[in-house]
């Protein structure tokens, strides 16, 4: 994976400059090794190379806006204008969904499968 590609993404995701996003670049990593380790064996990287580095920086903006509430400003009113930053974890949180949908045929979560018996007249048991 790209992790030049997935910090950029991260960037223009948390709308901070390259220098201020230094300091979360670890997250970046960090989500690029999770989902490089759950990818299936037998993908070609180069045709969905954009989409495992948009997962990634998505994954890393979500972290991002979890390590930024804590402690921080939720919401505020100036005047007649209120602001709700609550809302980012939400939209951060789908926006993550939305990118792990889109790469789902291309990794493993390496949970239960549930898979089907045929027995056939000679008793022999066969999965599928």
């Amino acid at each position: 994976m790209n992790y030049q590609q997935v910090f950029q993404r991260f960037c223009e995701l948390s709308r901070l400059s390259e220098k201020e996003a230094q300091q979360y670049k670890w997250l970046c990593n960090n989500a690029a090794d999770e989902l490089s380790e759950m990818l299936v064996s037998n993908i070609d990287k180069t045709k969905c190379g954009g989409r495992l580095s948009a997962a990634a920086a998505a994954m890393a903006y979500y972290r991002y806006i979890i390590i930024a509430e804590n402690g921080g400003v939720t919401s505020f009113k100036a005047g007649d204008i209120s602001v709700d930053c609550s809302k980012a974890r939400e939209y951060a949180k789908e926006y993550l969904q939305q990118c792990l949908k889109g790469i789902s045929g291309y990794i493993s979560d390496g949970g239960f499968v549930f898979r089907g018996v045929l027995i056939d007249r000679k008793d022999d048991y066969r999965y599928y």
